[in-house]
């Protein structure tokens, strides 16, 4: 699925993507099961309930994630969702791919042959120190 989306759905690909439990198998899979993010938040609450949850499963508040928006754009940022045209193939052909990216900079490279560095998001210092290095010499 490759197409443009409303400002309304972009702001439920992130919401989804942004909830607590929901990485990218599981937004495939709510995908797959309820046709958008939009119907899957709406069932989220529901699916929490039935699995036994003992705290409901809720969603970042949508105030959250219009800050989010207007941060990345603020930034120069874009944000680039999994079933847009301009999402990077390479990252469209894992399984499952990430819901959604930020792009910074010229993101109209994507489509080029590049190098990635990817890692945690609480990296240690040692670990940070290293990535540094790595993308100076990559560079």
């Amino acid at each position: 699925m490759t197409r443009g989306l409303s400002d309304k759905e972009r702001l439920a690909w992130l919401r989804l993507a942004r909830t607590e439990t929901v990485g990218p198998v599981a937004f495939d899979h709510l995908l797959q099961r309820f046709g958008s993010p939009e119907r899957a938040l709406i069932a989220l609450p529901d699916l929490a309930r039935r699995a036994g949850r003992a705290a409901p499963l809720r969603p970042p508040p949508e105030d959250e994630i219009l800050r989010e928006l207007e941060d990345g754009a603020r930034l120069g940022a874009r944000l680039i969702c999994a079933c847009e045209p301009d999402f990077p193939h390479r990252l469209a052909s894992l399984d499952p791919p990430p819901p959604v990216v930020w792009a910074l900079g010229h993101y109209e490279l994507l489509p080029q042959p590049g190098i990635a560095i990817v890692g945690a998001r609480i990296a240690s210092a040692a670990g940070q120190r290293f990535a540094r290095q790595l993308a100076a010499e990559l560079g």
